[in-house]
């Protein structure tokens, strides 16, 4: 009798190579065809490549099918007494799960680093909106190392720039991709241009800054993007909290979809900026490199979120302890 099995690909596996683990299950059920999230089919070695396998998002594995799981999908960070779930999976399965999933209501994503959490140590009540989202998932370095010393396992970084880099990389179907603030309108022309040619259906809304803080224009602007955006993607590049707050207006709307808050990825897939070097990125460094780009705004700015890194670690140590 033939079965199914299913790989989730996360911590456990990306520490012994997912290609492994995938062959290591192939042995073991001769029979079944393995359903995978892997993604990197083209790198991968001939003898994987050669199984009876099926790459799937995770939503559309068959309900039937029993999924491995060794770490945990969400960890939870006390942030000035509330507990905020994180969610640890990999670049792939989050990618899988925004991209392979229609909602039937509006889900929020957040990519929050250190000066997020600077922003929600001085002002609890955005702890509610980030508390309403569906995804919060580690975008600096310090964040996914503090939850690494809560959960005990070692936790990755998903950055909001990657996470957009590998949607666009996806044949979009016709879906629809709503690309909201940026830099300018030039920079929403060349990212719509990008996505275009992979068969998304992209619109556009530059969202300056008056149009945001005015009450009856920014309503109106609600309005807008959640109409372009049903059934769809929408990515909003306002800087936080700008951003995590319209999308969280966005909720009150009719419709269904994604709401992605991705701060400058906009502008780095737009060619617009530069990141930081893979070899800074991998070195946690690129902290630097946008010191370097933005020395005016951003050193000062990074001083300051640096001092909510000791009160928040310390507020989960007593809690690990």
């Amino acid at each position: 009798m033939s079965t199914k099995v299913a790989i989730r690909h996360g911590y456990f596996t990306q520490r012994v190579r997912p290609e492994k683990v995938v062959l290591a299950m192939a042995r073991a059920f001769p029979e079944s065809k393995i359903h995978t999230s892997l993604n990197n089919e083209n790198e991968a070695r001939p003898d994987f490549k050669s199984l009876d396998m099926r790459y799937s998002a995770l939503n559309r594995i068959p309900e039937r099918t029993r999924m491995l799981q060794y770490a945990p999908e969400s960890v939870r960070l006390r942030i000035r007494g509330a507990q905020v779930p994180f969610d640890v999976r990999t670049l792939d399965e989050i990618t899988n799960e925004i991209v392979g999933n229609a909602p039937d209501s509006w889900h929020v994503v957040i990519t929050p680093n250190l000066h997020h959490i600077h922003l929600l140590r001085q002002d609890t009540s955005l702890l509610e909106v980030y508390k309403a989202a569906k995804l919060i998932i580690p975008d600096g370095w310090p964040v996914a190392w503090m939850l690494s010393r809560v959960s005990k396992s070692k936790v990755g970084r998903v950055t909001g720039s990657d996470l957009l880099e590998r949607i666009l990389e996806v044949h979009g179907g016709g879906r629809r991709l709503v690309l909201v603030g940026g830099a300018d309108p030039d920079v929403l022309s060349s990212l719509a241009e990008r996505a275009q040619r992979n068969q998304w259906d992209v619109m556009v809304e530059p969202a300056p800054k008056p149009e945001v803080e005015n009450v009856d224009r920014r309503r109106d602007l609600v309005t807008r993007v959640a109409k372009k955006g049903e059934g769809g993607i929408v990515v909003l590049g306002l800087g936080a909290p700008k951003q995590e707050l319209f999308a969280h207006e966005l909720l009150t709307q009719n419709g269904s979809g994604h709401i992605l808050c991705l701060g400058m990825a906009i502008n780095f897939s737009s060619g617009r900026y530069r990141r930081s070097p893979k070899w800074m990125q991998r070195a946690k460094l690129e902290w630097i490199h946008r010191i370097m780009t933005e020395p005016r705004r951003l050193f000062p700015r990074y001083v300051r979120d640096a001092r909510a890194l000791v009160p928040t670690l310390a507020e989960n140590s007593r809690r690990a302890a």
